[in-house]
């Protein structure tokens, strides 16, 4: 039996279920985001759960794999429905489209879902509201990876059209200019 601690610290038989259980499809998803991590509010469907899981490397040399205790990936969503702000993005074109797009057509695990989520809201707290912008919810609607890759030495570069939108609103968008300073380190010289 696993135990966990109260508000007051003592023990307490017994774990609460994964955030997941008690979704119905058409369901409105709310997600809260903060700097590090984001939570669902709201259950989410579960294939969520196998959809951001990546295989552990050598996970099948792993004890607790050869004994059935784990399935030998690396789950990013935790069981209280916690996940890296990083991946907000993924997150949010997976759940409306129901497709994952890191994963190409046709293989294994590029539809995550069968049915998209009818409608997610993001609650964006206080101290990240000058740091988010919404159109990064957006961001894998229109890209396309292989625009920005140099086929000759495996390299990508940064779409020039992209950039130019992010200079156009250096004053107005304070992520802006940390975009772009990042985009200038990265470049080879």
């Amino acid at each position: 039996m696993r135990f966990r601690r109260t508000s007051s610290g003592k023990l307490k038989r017994g774990v609460k279920p994964p955030k997941y259980q008690g979704y119905n499809k058409g369901m409105t998803v709310v997600i809260e985001v903060g700097k590090r991590k984001c939570k669902f509010l709201t259950s989410f469907p579960k294939d969520m759960d196998k959809g951001l899981a990546a295989p552990y490397p050598g996970y099948f040399f792993m004890k607790s794999f050869k004994n059935g205790s784990w399935d030998g990936h690396k789950h990013f969503i935790t069981r209280a429905g916690y996940f890296p702000t990083g991946l907000l993005a993924l997150v949010y074109h997976i759940l409306t489209t129901g497709i994952n797009p890191l994963i190409r057509e046709g293989l294994k695990g590029h539809e995550v879902l069968r049915y998209p989520v009818a409608k997610v809201d993001i609650i964006v707290l206080d101290e990240m509201k000058e740091y988010f912008y919404p159109g990064l919810l957006q961001m894998w609607d229109d890209f396309d990876a292989l625009q920005t890759l140099n086929p000759k030495d495996g390299t990508f570069a940064y779409p020039v059209a992209l950039l130019n939108q992010w200079k156009s609103v250096e004053k107005d968008n304070p992520i802006s200019k940390p975009v772009l300073s990042l985009c200038k380190s990265l470049l080879v010289k």
